[in-house]
């Protein structure tokens, strides 16, 4: 049927195949650890800071829905006092 060394060549091929989907998935991996590790570092300074996080989150929105609605209204012109 097959003979030995292209059946031999064919699962060698494979199995580097598989190697290198592993190694690539391993670095994957290893980034998507890092940026948790990150993450949970900054969420504890959040919880030790909690208050002043919420004030900067809240500053934060005040100037942004400050600065869209400055753009949004219409410049009119001013009104003349009538007599």
């Amino acid at each position: 049927m097959f003979s030995r060394s292209g059946y031999s060549h064919a699962i060698s091929a494979e199995i580097g195949n598989i190697d290198q989907r592993l190694r690539a998935l391993e670095r994957q991996l290893e980034r998507a650890g890092g940026r948790s590790a990150a993450n949970a570092a900054q969420a504890a300074e959040v919880e030790h800071r909690p208050l002043v996080t919420l004030a900067v989150a809240i500053g934060v929105g005040i100037l942004v829905g400050l600065a869209s609605h400055h753009r949004s209204s219409p410049q009119r012109p001013p009104q003349r006092r009538r007599r």
